[in-house]
């Protein structure tokens, strides 16, 4: 279940690995209309005092959000069972993707090895392999996600935005693939970013929660 969590947040937030594994419990919230998460690590934003704040619609991605309380409360619930002895848990049990059997250090301190392991168990579970010659990692649900997000219609502002990069950054154009292949997936991930005007923001097909 981590695994499929953090495949799916990395890829709607083009998330850097350092920032993905350094999220914390507290930095996620949901509310009726919003998914509110503050992103505290990221490259080139350590003068933003707090981090950056992502509010995205809860409307535009219920699956996002039904997902999130899901991981929230089984992840809370392993924790309960870790220390029902009533000793105090560890410092990374404050990390989202943290489980008792894990260690901080080893999350933060390898937080690509972390990230891309997680991304290798959910590709198992669902039976995803990558093309022959080639090799997934926690980089890929960045580079994926920005193709993605551009295929469905989304400005590069929008783009850059999202996923950290400055605002007049070009180098966001090496991570997007333009020969990237339509699929309905990309519209359910980034729909609401792109302009009302455009074919691919028409609402997508209604997809089974996870």
């Amino acid at each position: 279940l981590r695994g499929l969590v953090y495949l799916v947040l990395g890829f709607a937030l083009l998330g850097r690995a350092s920032t993905m594994a350094s999220i914390k419990v507290d930095d996620v919230s949901l509310d009726a209309e919003h998914i509110t998460i503050v992103l505290v690590k990221e490259k080139g934003k350590n003068h933003l005092p707090g981090g950056r704040r992502l509010q995205l619609s809860r409307a535009a991605l219920p699956q996002l959000a039904r997902l999130l309380e899901h991981w929230l409360a089984r992840r809370a619930a392993a924790w309960v069972r870790a220390h029902a002895d009533d000793q105090p848990p560890p410092r990374q049990h404050q990390l989202l993707f943290a489980l008792p059997a894990d260690r901080r250090a080893d999350i933060l301190a390898a937080a690509s090895a972390s990230c891309t392991a997680w991304l290798a168990t959910a590709c198992r579970h669902l039976g995803a392999e990558p093309p022959p010659g080639t090799c997934w990692s926690s980089h890929s649900l960045r580079s994926g996600g920005a193709s993605a997000a551009r295929k469905a219609g989304a400005p590069l502002e929008a783009v850059r935005h999202l996923g950290g990069w400055a605002a007049t950054s070009n180098v966001v154009q090496h991570y997007i693939d333009p020969l990237y292949a339509d699929d309905p997936g990309c519209g359910m991930y980034f729909n609401y970013l792109a302009p009302r005007s455009h074919p691919a923001a028409a609402p997508s097909q209604a997809v089974p929660p996870p």
